[in-house]
Order: structure tokens, then C-alpha cells, then sequence
């Protein structure tokens, strides 16, 4: 299971959405009001074991720049107001517009923790290339559509998620559309 890092400058914010993962029996690790905390934390845990869920700001750096200092394979969520989020637009990051519902955070905290634990164990045999299916290509553009709606992506960004999330889980395009809609 995931270790969750919850990272906001107010602490007041940062227990809000403690709350709210603790109803949906998930275990927060730590919390956090500055990068610096978020880094020395990382810097204890494999990457892949980790969802950082963040605010725009932190106490001393914005998330953009904790962003860019993470080691790589660690999940982000950043929960970010419209404006904020036209500014991360281009990081790999999953995102949700403030205010936030309740059920919005699980469900994207419910989706990564699928995708991302699926590859744990999976073989993919090696398979002669073929051509996408009509239902396969309507599948993948309901899950680029998810995510343009609920993360507020561009077409682009919701293409190049699913195909990084899907070689980075070892499972396929498709099999990854799937996890997203059913959120």
C-alpha cells in the first residue's frame, strides 16, 4: 500500500483532507507545511511507495518546486484553484479544482492506488503488435475525457497519462482507460 504525504501550508487545510482519508481507510504518513519536510520524508521511503497530496503553496516553496525536486516515480495529487491550475498544467501530476468534494478526493486517490498496484506481480507476455479495436479506441477516449473533466487536463496531457501511467504499470492503454472510468 501507498504511503500517503499530505502537504499544505495551513496545517488547518492539511488535516481537512486527513480527515477525509481517513474515512476512506486510507493511512496518512505524514504531514507536512514545507518542502523541506516533503524531501526528508521522501528521502526515507522507496518512490514508488508514495502519494504526495499538496496544496499550490507550502511555507517555503510553491509546489511547482517541490515538484521539480522529487525523485522520480512518486505520485502526485495537487488540489489546486483554476487559476493554479492553467500554472501545473504541464507536470505530471494528477490534479482536482477547488473546492473539492469528498468523493472526487477518494475516488482519484482509489484510481492511482489501482493503477499503480496492478503492476506489482503483472507479466505481460509479449504479444504480436495489433491494431486497436473500435471499442478499444471508444474506451481510451472515455478515459482521456475523465480526465480532461475531473483533472481539468488538455487532450494531450490525458493521452500522455494514460500512456505513461500504463508503461510505468506494465499493463496497456486500455486495461489503465478502464481503472479510470470506473472511478
Amino acid at each position: 500500500m501507498k504511503k500517503i504525504i499530505v502537504a499544505f501550508a495551513n496545517i488547518e487545510n492539511a488535516n481537512r483532507v486527513c480527515d477525509i482519508l481517513i474515512s476512506g481507510n486510507y493511512r496518512v504518513e505524514g504531514v507536512c507545511q514545507t518542502g523541506a519536510q516533503v524531501l526528508h520524508l521522501l528521502s526515507t521511503t522507496e518512490a514508488d511507495d508514495v502519494l504526495l497530496i499538496t496544496g499550490y503553496k507550502l511555507s517555503d516553496m510553491v509546489a511547482i518546486q517541490l515538484l521539480e525536486m522529487m525523485p522520480p516515480g512518486i505520485d502526485s495529487l495537487m488540489l489546486l484553484t483554476s487559476n493554479q491550475q492553467v500554472l501545473c498544467s504541464e507536470y505530471n501530476a494528477f490534479s482536482l479544482t477547488l473546492p473539492v468534494r469528498k468523493s472526487d478526493l477518494l475516488n482519484t486517490v482509489r484510481m492511482i492506488f489501482e493503477t499503480g498496484q496492478k503492476a506489482a506481480g503483472f507479466k505481460r507476455e509479449p504479444s504480436a503488435k495489433r491494431e486497436r479495436t473500435e471499442e478499444d479506441k471508444a474506451i481510451i477516449l472515455e478515459a482521456k475525457a475523465v480526465l480532461m473533466e475531473r483533472h481539468k487536463m488538455t487532450e494531450e496531457q490525458a493521452h500522455r497519462f494514460i500512456q505513461k501511467r500504463s508503461m510505468d504499470s506494465g499493463m496497456s492503454m486500455v486495461e489503465t482507460s478502464k481503472i479510470i472510468i470506473s472511478d
